[in-house]
């Protein structure tokens, strides 16, 4: 899939979720934020209701949770006994340690890419197909991939990416813009290692246990992989959700 090429979203991510918010609310749906999930509440076995952290219950007849396994499994009262418990056990999360560089100057503007053989790195320059800084600079990822480890020692992770900045960068420290340094970013939260083909733990997006409760994410499904696998997910999801309205 990445030989055909990939596509970066002009001036980031964020445009993608703001678009998002716009077309929901023109469609009629109600955006609410700084009041989380407590619990997914169910009568006679079936979805019934969203309980806030503010105490307040807001009754539906369908849930579609965007979170990871675990976090969902917290949602739920008795998970641990029904598949999302299951999915939950079998999933792999994946973690990487992140530097972010934004440099004025390339001095050398043709390495745009390299991944470690010997080691689990990762280096592109994702500025250039789009525009990701309002003063022209160059923007750089370096990763290292850590696997399920999320315990790795950070400062050494840091010092690692600052290495591979010298070898495929030599002079990047001088012209450094801004600069932001992340241990532990959760990149997927399941491998989708070979042993299911590639698939997610959790094969489709309902709970089959919970008439109205669906799941979403790059855990979810045997179709794509991180993003693509979320938004396969997502709709399959939205279109089952929608036989409960």
């Amino acid at each position: 899939m990445a030989g055909r090429g990939v596509r970066y979203v002009e001036r980031g991510w964020q445009t993608v979720v703001d678009d998002l918010r716009q077309a929901a609310v023109r469609a009629g749906a109600e955006v609410a934020t700084g009041c989380g999930v407590e619990q997914i509440v169910r009568s006679d076995g079936r979805v019934h209701a969203l309980r806030l952290s503010d105490g307040t219950e807001i009754k539906v007849s369908a849930v579609i949770s965007a979170a990871g396994p675990q976090e969902t499994c917290r949602l739920v009262d008795g998970a641990e006994r029904i598949s999302i418990g299951r999915w939950s056990k079998e999933s792999s999360p994946l973690y990487a340690a992140c530097l972010d560089v934004a440099l004025g100057r390339l001095p050398y503007p043709e390495r745009v890419f390299a991944l470690g053989l010997d080691e689990p790195l990762y280096f592109s320059k994702h500025s250039g197909p789009v525009t990701l800084s309002d003063n022209g600079a160059h923007v750089l990822h370096v990763m290292r991939y850590n696997d399920s480890d999320c315990k790795r020692d950070a400062e050494a992770d840091e010092r690692g990416l600052a290495r591979l900045m010298d070898l495929l960068e030599p002079g990047w420290d001088k012209e450094v813009v801004a600069m932001r340094f992340t241990p532990n970013v959760l990149v997927a939260h399941d491998l989708r290692t070979a042993h299911r083909h590639g698939a997610g733990p959790a094969p489709g997006p309902a709970v089959p246990e919970v008439p109205g409760l669906f799941v979403a994410g790059d855990w979810v499904g045997p179709e794509g992989r991180l993003a693509d696998a979320a938004l396969a997910s997502a709709k399959s999801a939205a279109q089952g959700a929608m036989c409960y309205a």
